[in-house]
């Protein structure tokens, strides 16, 4: 990775604007200016002696006028001249000069980013890389716009140097500048993968929650490959190389390509190709071949309807506790899963998502009692969609003792996110079948949404804020869903209250688009006076007039 011709070009955009010269030496200098800027235009098209000519008679004249502003041009467009042709024309006597002129600009101009990058480079190719490496550090410090370009420059530097994870600091330094740097990501990656594969992990696991998946996909495989293909080292261990493939999985569900990743060879882009072709190559792998051909597989056709699947991702961690990062290896295998029944019910296939949304939801091992409430939802939409409501309440009943035994276990091990996540899927599936009240209360609409909330709430309150970790959005269907019970009740007061609340937080949020659908739903005509004000000022908030 030779990132050096694309700092050079900053360099010359930085050194165009020169100090004005005094009204004294106007008529002389404005020649040499003239003289400057004729170089500049000859070395744009790479005529490097004649450019070096210039200058340097250019140089004689800013002397002899004793304007120090142009002296340090001069030097710097010479260093910048003699180094491009020495690259061209591999003259060792231009590096030598260009270092010359490069060092009295910077004693004329010392915080000039631009030229400690690029005698950095030099020093580089002569052997002084200790040196350069101050030079590095020096330009970072200057703080001006490209910043990231020298501490890429570095990483590299210091990662041919044996040092990968000083590299890996300034990669992710560079990256924290420059999120689009995609140089600085392939390199943390490669130094992480060289030298320390659980911090890679780690790294893939927040690049796929930032929406990064398919760089980290690739990085991942890429991995995976160098170790099957190298025998695996000794700190590359077969629990490593089944994280690294989770982290696949749950990359490819968040890209959903779908079945085209293997089934097409056509219109692909370029990374779905490398994806296909690099997991292709790790079917024979000793430790984790068998879940790699199971995912090829579930993309090359939807899985047979059975009640037990047999897969090698079944006894793949344990559901009842949480990772440490990312997700547990059977939990991002039905990540996948979803994610192509999601495809196919997308495009209207609702055979085929089904077969999906089922293997997931029967992907289980039985001690752990589990159950993937994802797929249950999303079945249970699926099959309103079709109108089959007998399905609906055929799942219910199936799957009922192990959500409220599920939820039980969630309540003794105070784990509030899953409380949410067990109320969500009960308030879900009861609003659907309008079973919004009940003798019992647990077995409500009403009495499971209203909790949902409240426990998103408490979770983002007493856990995730206080540990930095990433919120529960508001879910406005959820909302909608409580707001539509209440109405069924006649408690319509209650319904707008609802609405309204959620409307103003979901704005807090800047979820605008959320915010104004829910705001949608409200009937203006029935609201008291107090509901109307906050009505017409989330209103005026939403539509731009404040």
């Amino acid at each position: 990775m030779h990132t050096y011709p694309r700092t050079l070009h900053v360099v010359l955009v930085l050194l165009l604007v020169l100090a004005p010269a005094s009204a004294s030496a106007q008529g002389v200098v404005s020649t040499s200016r003239v003289r400057l800027s004729q170089a500049r235009d000859v070395l744009k098209t790479r005529q490097f002696d004649r450019a070096v000519v210039l200058l340097e008679e250019g140089l004689r004249m800013a002397e002899s006028e004793q304007n120090r502003e142009l002296q340090a041009s001069f030097q710097f467009q010479l260093g910048l001249a003699l180094q491009q042709r020495s690259v061209e024309q591999k003259s060792v006597g231009d590096v030598a000069r260009a270092i010359t002129h490069y060092e009295r600009y910077l004693t004329l101009q010392p915080e000039s980013g631009s030229a400690l990058n690029n005698l950095a480079k030099l020093y580089v190719d002569t052997g002084r890389g200790e040196e350069a490496v101050a030079l590095y550090r020096r330009a970072i410090g200057l703080e001006d716009e490209y910043q990231a370009f020298y501490a890429l420059n570095l990483a590299n530097l210091l990662r041919a140097q044996g040092r990968p994870r000083d590299a890996a600091r300034y990669y992710q330094w560079a990256l924290d500048k420059r999120p689009d740097l995609t140089e600085a990501r392939d390199g943390l990656n490669a130094v992480y993968a060289e030298a320390d594969v659980p911090a890679l992990i780690s790294h893939l696991w927040k690049e796929i929650e930032e929406r990064r998946e398919v760089g980290a996909t690739l990085a991942a495989l890429h991995t995976l490959t160098r170790m099957y293909t190298t025998g695996t080292p000794d700190r590359a261990t077969a629990g490593q190389k089944l994280e690294l493939l989770t982290c696949v999985v749950v990359g490819l569900a968040r890209a959903r390509y779908g079945p085209t990743l293997f089934l097409s060879e056509t219109e692909k882009a370029a990374d779905q190709v490398e994806i296909a072709r690099l997991l292709r190559g790790l079917v024979d792998d000793t430790d984790i071949g068998p879940g790699v051909r199971e995912v090829i597989a579930a993309h090359e056709k939807p899985p047979a309807l059975e009640d037990s699947p047999r897969t090698w991702w079944a006894d793949k961690g344990n559901r009842n506790d949480d990772p440490a990062e990312g997700w547990w290896p059977r939990e991002g295998y039905r990540i996948l899963l979803r994610s192509l029944g999601d495809w196919f019910q997308h495009l209207d296939y609702p055979k085929e998502a089904e077969a999906y949304y089922l293997y997931a939801l029967r992907l289980s091992r039985t001690a752990d009692r589990e159950i993937d409430l994802d797929a249950l939802v999303s079945l249970s939409e699926l099959y309103v969609e079709q109108g089959d409501m007998d399905q609906v309440s055929d799942l219910l009943e199936t799957y009922s003792s192990s959500l409220f035994q599920g939820k039980g276990r969630a309540y003794k091990k105070s784990d509030w996110r899953k409380m949410y996540a067990f109320h969500r899927t009960l308030g879900i599936m009861y609003a659907t079948l309008g079973i919004w009240t009940s003798d019992q209360p647990l077995t409500s609409a009403i009495f499971q949404l209203e909790n949902a909330l409240e426990k998103r709430d408490t979770y983002n309150d007493r856990i995730a804020r206080r540990n930095d970790l990433p919120l529960i959005p508001i879910e406005p269907r959820l909302v909608t869903m409580l707001a539509q019970g209440y109405e069924a009740q006649g408690r319509a007061d209650q319904a707008n209250t609802l609405r309204l609340e959620y409307a103003g937080r979901l704005a807090e949020e800047q979820d605008v688009a959320s915010a104004r659908r829910l705001l949608q739903t409200v009937d203006a005509s029935t609201l008291d006076r107090r509901q109307s004000r906050r009505y017409e000022e989330l209103s005026n908030l939403l539509n731009g007039n404040q």
